[in-house]
């Protein structure tokens, strides 16, 4: 992960010295061992620091207004809390709702938990005032969204600070919580005035408050919101604190560790020291599932109270790990050294200014049965004083090959074709929810027209999309299109700048690949039945060897069709491009464009000419910006080089007076005033309405013939 970009960044200017950053430590830890994410799992110069609850806790409130009576007879301000990012992307609230309730009782246990009659008449643009508690909150809201409402406002079921909105809803257009207090007096208000609204909008002109509160509950306890850490027995207790060791001793995989690691014990005093030595293993963690070989998670969500039974049975207190300790005692000079094991180790005595070096040699044996799951190991070196006083030093190390843990799990069934549309795509990224899977033979319906760069195109277009999920980091992802009738036949479905992502992939997120139809040499795929192969490199292998990307699954077959679009004028006047790839071995120009133009000039009216030349004109400049850009329409160029944009000028003059001749003026030489406002209206009107809706709309719409003939990537006009 020191690829990553951000990760990068942090570590080269912490390794100048003159500003130090420290990260947050990521909120993953519930996904199991090996889901540290970048940057702060960035690598070397990378320092991660979790988080602890305060003994109070803040809240910053907006101000609401609630007003009764039609001509605003009374105002009560009042405070509330919007939802968390984690609930709404965007918490859009009108600036004037009606307040309704459900009950106007405000004790009632089950506000909103019964399945509620569909009444978007009483509930549409509406604030739903409605109590916690009963049963689940996000069972309450789900009610009232297939009600018919939008807007929920929910008060406390007791007494205290205002807590936190944190449902996931699609349906609900905005919300909040208030205190019970609150709730209370908004009832309050319903019963002696029916038309009470709400004023909640960024616009009402009253300060933000902020709240502080005594935490009594997890103050100095780790966040919530830090790495999850189970206690024994698989539970989450609230007393568990942090348990922070001075000293570490780390050890590789079996592939790139030590044989012995190292700490050393120095006396610091002026008496002597006694410390007796003991070690301890601590339980053995198979990282890996036996079924599928994918990290096994620790907790199905964020908050959960207990471990998943996955994980007590990933652990493995059965199978400790042989410790041999090495002591080397240095004394004005001289060395001795004294051997032991993890049982009958000898008393470590210091005298004063002395230091001994201790090294620590596991012995994996036990543990190779298991290799195949990646054990990860640990331990305790405890050094004891006569008083009692202890010192621990802990060991950790990996039971395997990392290179051999494979990044692609079939079995986890997370990593499949689904049929979507961008948004579809962005809604699942913010839900935290995957996408369906797509029923094998989905048939897409793609069109060509669109500019697969622009961020607004296919943004309602189902597309074939690969939904990724991985068990390992990875650097590079090859996704390789076989037609279902000649599997054999593998093209790269992605150019390198999406399968090649600086930072690689992490296993911790969900990735979403669209595909538009367009291969990375600007073609497009040819209708059909297709599969899409999916391979990925492992640890350390090589990004420009195809044998290094062990781990595939194939998608569900898929079928792509393509949808043509209604001709226009500009396409009319595209629609020969790649008849005219021919090019002049002499002049370098495209000669059929030539040939076919003085045809097609021989053949037509004056009229027609003039709608000739007049398409002629809106694409000109569109031409010429592909052929200096190098693009994907022309096997050859047609640059005139210095006298490139004289000449295009002049091209350009000369069609306009073209135009003008050919579509207003009559066939003959003496055309009568009736005449003239004939040709004028049929097509000086066009013309104009065509320009001006261009300027106007057409241009933030439409990309010019530039997208028919799929140009791929933008550049400027070279002439």
């Amino acid at each position: 992960m020191n690829q990553d970009p951000l990760a990068s960044l942090v570590s080269r200017i912490n390794r100048q010295g003159r500003t130090f950053i420290a990260v947050a430590a990521g909120n993953n830890g519930r996904n199991g061992t090996w889901s540290a994410a970048a940057p702060d799992g960035g690598g070397k110069d990378m320092f991660a620091v979790g988080s602890f609850d305060l003994d109070r806790s803040y809240s910053v409130l907006r101000p609401g207004q609630a007003v009764t009576g039609r001509e605003s007879r009374l105002q009560a301000n009042f405070t509330w809390n919007p939802p968390t990012w984690t609930a709404w992307f965007d918490n859009s609230i009108p600036e004037s709702l009606q307040l309704i309730a459900l009950t106007e009782d405000p004790n009632v246990p089950n506000d909103a938990c019964e399945k509620i009659a569909r009444n978007p008449g009483l509930y549409l643009d509406k604030m739903v005032l409605i109590r916690r508690g009963g049963c689940l909150l996000k069972d309450k809201i789900q009610n009232i969204a297939r009600a018919g409402g939008q807007y929920v406002l929910v008060y406390d079921n007791q007494p205290g600070p205002v807590f936190d909105l944190e449902i996931r809803l699609r349906g609900i257009t905005g919300g909040g919580s208030i205190s019970a207090e609150t709730g209370n007096m908004l009832l309050s208000l319903l019963k002696e005035s029916r038309n009470v609204r709400l004023r909640l909008g960024a616009s009402l002109a009253l300060p933000s408050v902020m709240v502080s509160q005594p935490n009594l509950q997890t103050a100095g306890k780790v966040s919530t919101f830090s790495t999850w850490e189970s206690a024994a027995g698989g539970s989450r207790k609230k007393n568990n604190k942090a348990k922070i060791s001075e000293t570490t001793v780390l050890f590789n995989d079996t592939e790139f560790s030590r044989q012995t690691q190292h700490f050393t014990v120095t006396n610091m005093g002026k008496e002597v020291v006694e410390y007796n030595m003991s070690t301890t293993s601590a339980a053995t963690i198979l990282s890996l599932s036996s079924s599928g070989r994918w990290p096994v998670p620790m907790t199905p969500t964020l908050n959960a109270e207990r471990a998943i039974m996955g994980f007590i049975k990933a652990l493995k207190p059965l199978q400790p790990v042989d410790v041999a300790v090495t002591i080397t005692i240095n004394r004005s000079g001289s060395r001795g050294a004294i051997s032991g094991s993890t049982t009958g180790l000898p008393r470590l005595v210091l005298t004063a200014g002395q230091y001994a070096t201790v090294g620590i040699t596991p012995n994996l044996s036990l543990v190779e049965s298991s290799g195949h799951l990646c054990p990860l190991c640990s331990g305790f070196v405890t050094l004891t004083s006569p008083d009692g006083l202890e010192q621990r030093v802990s060991y950790a190390g990996i039971a395997c090959r990392v290179r051999d843990m494979p990044t692609l799990s079939p079995a986890l069934n997370t990593t499949f074709l689904a049929a979507a549309t961008r948004q579809d795509v962005f809604m699942a990224k913010h839900e935290g929810r995957q996408l369906q899977r797509a029923p094998p033979g989905t048939s897409f319906v793609l069109p060509k027209l669109q500019d697969p760069m622009d961020p607004v195109a296919y943004a309602s277009v189902l597309l074939p999309t690969i939904q990724l999920h991985l068990s390992m980091h990875t650097r590079a992802i090859m996704f390789e299109l076989a037609p279902v009738a000649d599997r054999r036949q593998l093209t790269p479905l992605f150019t390198r700048d999406i399968s090649r992502r600086i930072g690689g992939y992490g296993r911790v997120e969900t990735h979403y690949f669209h595909w538009t139809g367009i291969l990375p040499n600007g073609s497009w795929a040819v209708p059909g039945d297709y599969q899409v192969r999916i391979s990925t490199l492992r640890l350390y292998g090589d990004i420009n060897n195809n044998s290094h990307y062990r781990d595939a699954l194939t998608t569900d077959s898929f079928e792509i069709r393509y949808r043509e679009p209604m001709m226009n004028l500009q396409e009319l006047a595209m629609g020969h491009a790649r008849y005219g790839h021919v090019c002049s071995m002499l002049t370098r120009s495209q000669r059929r464009h030539c040939w076919f133009d003085l045809d097609v000039l021989c053949l037509l009216d004056g009229v027609s000419a003039g709608q000739y030349f007049y398409a002629g004109l809106l694409q000109l400049d569109a031409v010429n910006e592909e052929c200096y850009c190098d693009g994907v329409l022309h096997r050859c160029y047609d640059s005139l080089g210095r006298w490139g944009l004289p000449i295009s000028m002049a091209s350009e003059a000369f069609l306009v007076v073209i135009f003008i001749l050919a579509a207003f003026m009559p066939g003959n030489p003496n055309p009568t005033a009736p005449e003239m406002n004939w040709n004028i209206l049929m097509h000086g009107a066009p013309a104009l309405f065509s320009l001006v809706y261009y300027v106007f709309r057409g241009a933030h719409r439409y990309e010019g013939p530039v997208a028919y003939v799929r140009r791929l990537e933008h550049c400027l006009l070279g002439l």
